[in-house]
């Protein structure tokens, strides 16, 4: 992402604060990236706990990348 767009404020209504709530961009894609990585953990450990083994949750494994036309 362009670094003026990481800077650019970015405003959305806050459930949890009850509120319109500004922030920077980049404090917002920080946030989203580290949300995901916490949830994908608990349900890696979650999967482990009932004795699944999980496949390989890291994105760049994932990810088909022939059928997005990019591999």
């Amino acid at each position: 992402m362009p670094e003026d767009r990481l800077a650019a404020p970015l405003a959305w209504m806050s459930g949890a604060r009850g509120q319109r709530t500004t922030r920077p961009c980049r404090v917002a894609a920080a946030h989203f990236l580290n949300r995901r990585t916490h949830h994908r953990g608990q349900a890696h450990c979650l999967l482990a706990q009932v004795g699944a083994r999980p496949e390989d949750t890291d994105l760049p494994w994932m990810v088909d990348l022939g059928a997005l036309g990019l591999g």
